[in-house]
């Protein structure tokens, strides 16, 4: 006999066969372990935090220590103590170009002159013209006469044999010759004034170098035209000494004066030479944090070249030297170093 079960039985066993009919004991493993995944993760999570943390701190922190090591050595450049573009004092066709580029030149040396021919027939004719005394000559012995009639008209009148008019006339015609004779000295006066702006014009047309260097650029040739907008003639350079200007943090220029000698490392083989500080900028910059510095090196034997690398050892900067060490040297110093040519 078939045993029959209550529908109620029945439906209880259905819910329990479609509970566990995909009952698979891995995954019921892995619920079971699921505590421990969490912690692995958030065990990987802080690592990696951590490992971020430490590459933000490098970033960070090695420019810093690479800002600091430059430092140490600060790089800058040679350039020629003085560069001047030679220029004519008066417009004029060029005559005569006595240099070449390369030419080395002393002070006052006449590189180029413009045409002077006119000028020099000017400075003919004043030369002569000052030279002229024959109207000084009549004008002293018109002098000399009146002087001897005055002189012969007042014993006349001191005896009674001459007027009061007759004496009023001879001293007037004495004082008219006397007005006469400086008329014509201040004339030969000004022909003499005449003579030396003739000259100075001619200087004018003549280029002079204000300094010893070396000629680099020769702008016009012969018989070109200057002209007031295009006046530069040529270029010269001062390489003795040279200028280094050194951009120094404001630690340690605050340390520097003007005067002080340092040592500097010149070109690729980083040679010693000593150079004296010319000028210390009273202001610093306040994007770097830095202050300019100029540097002039001694270069007699032109042993070191224009535009040539050249470092500072910061390190080598100690505190400001006693005022007295450096007293006569700043002295020397302070005019060129304080002045607008530089």
């Amino acid at each position: 006999m078939r045993k029959t079960m209550p529908p109620t039985s029945g439906y209880l066993v259905g819910i329990t066969r479609t509970k566990f009919k995909h009952f698979n004991p891995k995954e019921r493993r892995s619920k079971f372990h699921q505590p421990k995944s969490t912690f692995r993760i958030l065990r990987t999570m802080v690592a990696m935090k951590t490992i971020c943390s430490l590459l933000m701190m490098i970033v960070v922190f090695v420019p810093c220590a690479n800002s600091h090591a430059q430092i140490d050595a600060i790089k800058s450049f040679t350039e020629p103590y003085r560069t001047i573009d030679l220029a004519a004092g008066e417009m004029g066709t060029v005559f005569e170009v006595l240099v070449a580029e390369g030419s080395y030149v002393r002070s006052g040396e006449i590189l180029a002159r413009l045409d002077e021919q006119v000028l020099e027939a000017s400075k003919a004719i004043a030369a002569d013209s000052k030279q002229a005394t024959g109207k000084l000559n009549s004008a002293l012995a018109e002098l000399k006469m009146q002087t001897e009639k005055f002189k012969k008209i007042n014993g006349l009148f001191a005896r009674g044999h001459a007027s009061q008019i007759e004496l009023d006339r001879a001293k007037g015609q004495l004082e008219i010759a006397d007005a006469q004779v400086e008329s014509v000295k201040d004339e030969l006066r000004i022909r003499k004034l005449e003579l030396k702006r003739i000259e100075a014009q001619i200087e004018q047309r003549r280029i002079r170098t204000p300094i010893d260097g070396i000629v680099t650029r020769v702008l016009k040739d012969e018989g070109e035209f200057v002209s007031a907008a295009d006046p530069t003639v040529a270029t010269v350079v001062q390489l003795d000494p040279l200028l280094v200007i050194f951009q120094v943090p404001y630690e340690k220029a605050s340390q520097l004066i003007t005067g002080q000698e340092l040592a500097i490392q010149m070109g690729a083989k980083r040679t010693k030479a000593l150079g004296r500080i010319e000028y210390v900028a009273p202001t610093t910059d306040a994007q770097s944090g830095t202050r300019r510095v100029k540097i002039m090196v001694a270069n007699s034997e032109l042993q070191w070249e224009s535009g040539g690398v050249c470092y500072l050892d910061a390190n080598l900067i100690r505190s400001i030297p006693s005022q007295s060490k450096f007293t006569s040297r700043s002295k020397k110093a302070s005019g060129p170093a304080n002045s607008p040519m530089h």
